[in-house]
């Protein structure tokens, strides 16, 4: 042992000194401090931000090498248990990740023949895995029926998503769905006014189902109640290209179950002989209905593409929401109501698919419109259809308030405001909301208020 100078020990003891919160005689042990280990960063200086595991990129490469290995020999092998179903995660943007089903997109199938009481699916798709459910509704349905057929069929097998992607339907828009997504922490997106193409997946599932159902049914098409679950499976299973695999095996992590066809004569027992023969045949029938049903609408959508280009200075007609005229002016024969309105200037152009009209000052709608809404005028341009009035920046009708349902009074900042539950025009008494007396008189100055 080796005693410390004076002036050792003197600069021991400026060092303990100015470290004394750290180098404190302990009372009990293990001793008690606020932190165990803590660096004091310098005024101004970021907070370390790293990852708590990194690997290097030789290292991770070499890991992800003898995975596959593994899984080529068979060491690693997929689960083929039924409770057993991988979660698969996506990058997003912020750089955050999120699972299969945490964002979806909803539709509606209408117009349909009535089936068992029937005539609407409600058709939910997985904007990841591309997995869907088809859920038959019948007409009159409210965002309560809605939500109800949500939570009996998609909620207790994947619980509730983040996002809600969907066209501007009165369900969606209506103020009780609007509410109850709110409460629930779910953010509801809407496809682009005019612009169905916003939403193209779930589209595009709509016309397969259609596809599916067409074949199934033949000439029995108020039977598609029976079919529609055959439908799903069948589009869950089947080879998408966009994902390279099925969204039934991006869902669970392993190929769907293949299809075994069936010998004649294989089974003693005429009814299931002849029941799996039923089936075989009815297979085959399908197929070859799918594939002549493919070629079809290839030659019918070839015939409806061709190039379409305006220059600044044209005048276009502008073709507001088509076959749904009710959201742009209430008229007593929707299918008869203007579908065009205009023509209006084109003043600019907007990448490859879009242009900037010269709308009237009063239009409340945006300016700039996809190319296929679009239709040369040719002629006179002095002549012009108007926008109709009293449409709000979404291309739709501005609600009126219809009928008083209660009143109420209320605390706010100290004042007692007077409120009434309006139920308002187009929608239901589920979507009525309280309003301001003092409100409702400034928006709207005719409507009777008073009992």
């Amino acid at each position: 042992m080796w005693a410390l100078s004076r002036k050792q020990q003197d600069e021991l003891n400026s060092l303990l000194a100015s470290y004394k919160e750290v180098f404190t005689e302990p009372k009990e042990l293990p001793p008690r401090r606020p932190f165990d280990h803590q660096i004091v960063l310098k005024e101004g200086t970021d907070p370390v931000n790293v990852k708590p595991y990194r690997y290097p990129a030789l290292q991770k490469t070499a890991i992800e090498k003898l995975i596959n290995e593994m899984k080529d020999v068979g060491i690693i092998r997929d689960s083929a248990s039924p409770f057993s179903s991988p979660i698969v995660l996506i990058k997003k943007k912020d750089g955050s990740w999120r699972l299969c089903w945490t964002d979806i997109s909803m539709d509606f199938i209408e117009g349909l023949p009535k089936s068992y009481g029937r005539d609407t699916i409600l058709v939910v798709v997985d904007r990841l895995s591309k997995y869907a459910h088809f859920i038959a509704l019948a007409h009159p349905y409210s965002a309560i029926i809605v939500a109800r057929a949500y939570l009996d069929h998609v909620y207790k097998l994947h619980e509730m998503p983040e996002r809600v992607v969907s066209d501007r339907d009165k369900i969606f828009l209506s103020k009780f769905c609007q509410e109850l997504l709110r409460l629930l922490k779910v953010e509801i997106q809407m496809s682009t006014a005019y612009h169905p193409q916003t939403d193209g997946q779930t589209e595009v599932v709509n016309r397969c189902l259609e596809t599916y159902l067409r074949c199934m049914t033949g000439e029995r098409p108020k039977e598609w109640v029976k079919w529609l679950p055959l439908s799903e499976w069948w589009y869950n299973t089947n080879f998408h290209s966009s994902l390279k695999c099925t969204p039934y095996e991006v869902l669970y992590g392993k190929k769907p179950p293949i299809h075994n066809p069936y010998l004649t004569g294989s089974s003693s027992v005429d009814t299931v002989d002849r029941s799996l023969q039923n089936r075989e045949n009815f297979i085959k029938q399908l197929k070859h209905h799918l594939t002549q049903a493919r070629n079809r609408m290839k030659m019918q959508a070839d015939k409806h593409r061709k190039e379409r280009e305006f220059q600044v200075g044209d005048f276009v007609y502008v073709k507001l929401q088509p076959y749904r005229q009710d959201s742009v002016s209430q008229r007593s024969s929707q299918k008869l109501s203007l579908r065009y309105f205009g023509p209006f200037e084109v003043i600019a152009r907007i990448g490859l698919l879009a242009y900037k009209l010269k709308l009237p000052q009063h239009a409340k709608i945006h300016p700039v419109f996809h190319v296929c809404l679009l239709k040369k005028c040719f002629g006179n341009t002095a002549v012009q259809e108007n926008l109709p009035p009293g449409i709000t920046t979404l291309g739709q009708v501005k609600a009126e308030p219809a009928a008083i349902l209660n009143r109420r009074t209320i605390l706010r900042k100290r004042c007692f405001l007077e409120q009434v539950l309006i139920q308002w025009s187009g929608s239901g008494p589920e979507d009525a909301s309280w309003e301001d007396v003092q409100f409702l008189r400034n928006q709207y100055p005719t409507f009777h208020i008073n009992p």
